[in-house]
């Protein structure tokens, strides 16, 4: 058992001790984000565990972070969950630290099976708890067992945000931008404009699945082609990761083949900053909201002219009109009209570029890191504010109240509890 201290500890030592932990070392989305806070944390005592393996653990040690990997050499599968937990327990223990933050939603579950008591066990949420909730019955069982077992909530938007369930309104909860590796200022002094001859490079960096909408840009641009055949582009799709619906991936590759228009699928890249630098307009064409959009910063930073589905996290780092564009989600011909305004108006791609240049002041690294250390210092105090019951007592007594509301909507009939 984790005990923990029943006060808030004061971090006038040097900072909080804050112990970070994620399922895997693979440099996705939410493992750069923690790299890119890591780096430019000023005030916390960051210690990192990953259950598995992978290039950003050795990036973290380079840094000066302390480093835990739990199956050194091996990459993550679920059964980690369960076997790693002696071993997790043992090294929380050791680390005693003031905070518990875990930074990916398997994290969450594996974390949330360790016997805490008044260290606060915290969730970067980074991902919609609405769709979530509504994943089949397995999930609705581990939502009301596993999210309960926490005691605040850092969003990664305030999209994000308001997905957390009404049931949970208890739980205290904050918004923390990740990082998205964007200097504090800009790092060419002359300022981009759009291109006025010669190729325009369109790109999306996403992951190829369903959701993320990429057939929406090879049909939007094949509308573009059709309506303007002088029209000269080519579009590159970067994004590689798991596929779960290689049918959809199978009939995307046949699409870009019979695109009139030249295009290629580079699978995952390393040098996304490069590529970046290289493009005019890029795109993220989700159906559904995205919780932030690391891209849409990484792209206004490179000057990109970006555009963005009108929904979700990425809306609050796009001002439609001033430093980007959105179109209707799910809709191509309305992204071909965004992409057609460009064309036939470049003066008014030079003048999104312009407003691109507040994402430094905005959502520049060290900016951000700040933010968060800031946002997580609030929440920890609130946590330990609320001192009517031990940090261990409320978690089991939310876990209770949510798994009785389940049965009385299952068995409407039941008696009150």
């Amino acid at each position: 058992m984790i005990k923990g201290t029943t006060t808030a500890p004061s971090p006038s030592d040097g900072g909080r001790r804050i112990l970070f932990i994620d399922h895997a070392a693979t440099p996705g989305g939410g493992q750069l984000a923690l790299l890119w806070l890591l780096e430019h944390l000023s005030r916390l005592r960051p210690t990192v565990v990953f259950l598995a393996d992978g290039p950003v653990a050795e990036r973290l040690r380079a840094v000066g972070v302390d480093v835990t990997v739990v199956y050194p050499g091996r990459a993550f599968t679920p059964r980690m969950l369960l076997t790693a937990l002696p071993r997790l327990l043992r090294t929380v223990g050791n680390a005693k630290p003031d905070a518990v933050v875990a930074t990916s939603a398997a994290a969450v579950k594996a974390l949330a099976l360790l016997p805490f008591r008044n260290v606060p066990a915290l969730v970067y949420l980074q991902e919609d708890l609405e769709r979530v909730r509504h994943r089949g019955l397995v999930t609705q069982i581990l939502f009301r067992l596993v999210y309960p077992a926490f005691d605040g909530f850092l969003a990664n938007s305030k999209w994000t945000a308001s997905t957390i369930p009404a049931g949970f309104s208890e739980i205290p909860r904050t918004v923390a931008y990740p990082p998205s590796n964007v200097p504090a200022t800009p790092p060419e002094p002359t300022p981009r404009t759009f291109p006025r001859r010669g190729t325009i490079r369109i790109a999306a960096f996403s992951r190829p699945e369903r959701w993320k909408g990429l057939d929406l840009v090879v049909d939007a641009l094949s509308i573009v082609k059709a309506e303007r055949p002088d029209a000269d582009f080519r579009l590159d799709l970067y994004g590689g990761g798991p596929v779960g619906d290689a049918a959809y991936v199978d009939g995307l590759r046949l699409s870009l083949e019979r695109a009139p228009f030249p295009s290629e699928m580079h699978g995952h890249v390393d040098d996304v900053p490069l590529r970046m630098a290289t493009t005019d307009i890029l795109i993220l064409p989700s159906r559904l909201p995205e919780p932030f959009g690391q891209v849409v910063a990484q792209g206004l930073a490179h000057a990109c002219v970006v555009i963005v589905s009108d929904q979700g996290g990425a809306l609050e780092q796009i001002d439609a009109g001033r430093n980007g564009l959105v179109f209707r989600p799910g809709s191509a011909r309305s992204l071909a009209d965004q992409i057609e305004g460009l064309l036939d108006v470049p003066r008014r791609a030079d003048a999104l570029l312009r407003g691109s240049h507040g994402v430094f002041s905005a959502f520049g690294n060290p900016q951000l890191a700040a933010s968060f250390e800031d946002e997580l210092e609030s929440l920890i105090r609130r946590i330990h504010a609320d001192s009517r019951q031990p940090i261990g007592v409320r978690r089991l007594r939310r876990r209770i109240r949510l798994l009785l509301r389940a049965w009385d909507c299952a068995h409407p009939e039941a008696p009150p509890h």
